[in-house]
């Protein structure tokens, strides 16, 4: 069974955001079996 994370991302204006977020949910960060629940 996968492992499920929560990821709530607050206050990332800008250029921050834009590159944060895509890197938490590409799959490197937490590994590819890692269901992502975003918010």
């Amino acid at each position: 069974m996968s492992e499920k994370v929560k990821v709530v991302v607050t206050g990332a204006a800008g250029q921050i955001g834009y590159s944060l977020v895509p890197r938490l949910l590409d799959g490197v960060t937490f590994g590819n079996k890692t269901v992502i629940l975003s918010s």
